[in-house]
């Protein structure tokens, strides 16, 4: 399990949000959080090596501005809030945001504003505060700042040595003193969750064996010769890359343990072949006593009650790549998929790139293109699908889309999600994905009837007021790199 370590020395500013704007992802891998956070300098006292360093009195109050920057093509609505805010309360006396909640129109930039008050009496010296900024439709990005109490009159370079600095850039000795020089082959099966080992590797990269030094599975990959002597320093600076393997106990919490780990790590929220992780870039660091480095970029997938950790010294876009290429349950030797296509009683020709070559860029969707879904709007007739399409709009309205969708998965009849899934093709489906977090009220009182496509010439009316079956189409979505 990923344990989370909360320190009350993190600041940071991240959006949040499960669900995704199917209709933009259609033709993608990978998705990356939409949009960007920075600090005015202006705001803050002085600046550290790599973050700004706000100086405040005790019971003093400051105003600190946060710019954010939408480059997606769609509007985001963000909450901004700080998680855990037990871990500031020995040094906070009070904050708010002004306002919390913005939209960010497309391509646009605006700003918000966090007042933040230092308690009249404390022990602590210095400190971050984590804060949260949550979009509607998708995106988490983590940035803090180092708040420091005092009179920054009397305050000195020496006083400020430890903050923005690193202790060490790796750790002294051996990097994998119980190194096992095992083949690829044999590692892979040793891998007890739902992830294989990657199919792509940055060029010169080779397998170098198994860390056994825990219970975890851990590869390790690196473009030099690594034995067991091998220097964990001279490790990093070759650009070694981790990735390991666990499952997850019954108690981690995803959607608690997310925004927590991207606010203290400057994080951002993925989405890589459908699996919700989290992606670490490279950061600029520097010890006390030595020279500026890059530390290791990082990326964290999830799969039901496991995840693969990779950690690697190389540019983000570089692991992304790596990452994509790890197979999941089910998988071939040489090809990535999303999920198994279902059986769709509906339409059983219904097109379905199982397996997808995540090296293609001309790859189709996974449920197939226009093209593909002609078939479908032929099969069913005008009439029909014009009937479906109003019975789609009708359940929109009333707030029980996700009901109208889902009916009929349990036994494998797919009509209503087909029919969502032909006319988001042509942009005309309601979004979905916003029944999946909880934005939306429903209106029980209004029942929906919906057309149950049995054969060509017979349909079966049924009166539905609330169906919940386990059919989520979303998985099914391919999503690219942001270049």
């Amino acid at each position: 399990m990923k344990t989370l370590h909360i320190s009350i020395i993190t600041v940071a500013i991240i959006t949040l949000s499960f669900s995704i704007n199917s209709a933009s992802a259609a033709s993608s891998e990978i998705i990356l959080t939409p949009f960007d956070i920075s600090f005015s300098e202006k705001d803050f006292t002085r600046s550290g090596p790599f973050h700004q360093i706000l100086i405040l009195k005790p019971n003093e109050t400051a105003t600190i501005t946060i710019n954010v920057d939408n480059h997606d093509t769609i509007p985001h609505e963000i909450n901004f809030s700080i998680p855990y805010p037990q871990n500031i309360s020995d040094f906070v006396d009070s904050y708010f945001f002004e306002p919390s909640t913005i939209t960010v129109q497309p391509n646009s930039e605006q700003q918000v504003l966090l007042h933040v008050k230092t308690k009249e009496k404390t022990e602590t010296h210095w400190a971050t505060i984590p804060l949260v900024a949550q979009s509607k439709i998708f995106g988490m990005i983590g940035k803090y700042f180092y708040l420091v109490i005092g009179d920054k009159d009397n305050i000195t370079k020496a006083d400020l040595s430890l903050v923005d600095h690193s202790l060490r850039e790796g750790l002294p000795g051996a990097a994998f003193p119980f190194l096992d020089k095992i083949s690829e082959k044999v590692a892979d099966t040793m891998i007890t969750n739902n992830f294989g080992i990657p199919k792509y590797l940055p060029q010169g990269y080779k397998f170098q064996g198994i860390s056994n030094f825990s219970e975890e599975t851990i590869l390790v990959y690196s473009p030099i010769e690594v034995t067991n002597t091998t220097e964990s320093i001279e490790f990093v600076r070759s650009g070694g890359m981790l990735i390991d393997y666990e499952t997850n106990g019954p108690n981690f919490n995803l959607n608690s343990w997310m925004p927590a780990y991207v606010a203290q790590n400057e994080a951002q929220e993925i989405i890589v072949n459908g699996l919700y992780g989290v992606a670490i870039e490279q950061q600029e660091r520097i010890v006390e006593d030595g020279p500026k480095y890059k530390s290791p970029s990082q990326i964290i997938l999830f799969n039901k009650n496991t995840q693969v950790e990779l950690n690697g010294n190389m540019t983000l876009d570089e692991l992304l790549k790596v990452a994509s290429s790890i197979p999941i349950s089910g998988m071939t030797s040489n090809q990535a998929t999303l999920t198994s296509c279902a059986e769709d009683k509906d339409w059983p020709s219904k097109p379905c790139n199982d397996f997808i070559n995540v090296g293609d860029p001309n790859q189709k969707p996974i449920l197939g293109d226009k093209q593909d879904w002609k078939s479908f709007y032929d099969m069913k007739g005008k009439y029909w699908m014009e009937s479906k399409k109003q019975e789609m709009y009708f359940a929109d309205q009333n707030g029980i889309l996700k009901e109208w969708y889902e009916y009929g998965g349990h036994s494998g009849h797919l009509a209503n999600s087909d029919v969502w899934y032909y006319y988001n093709l042509y942009d005309q489906s309601p979004d979905i994905m916003k029944y999946y977090n909880g934005t939306i009220q429903k209106d029980w009182l209004k029942p929906i009837i919906t057309y149950y496509y049995v054969s060509p010439i017979v349909f079966v009316i049924i009166g539905i007021t609330a169906v919940v079956v386990g059919f989520f189409i979303s998985k099914k979505i391919l999503v690219k790199i942001r270049k």
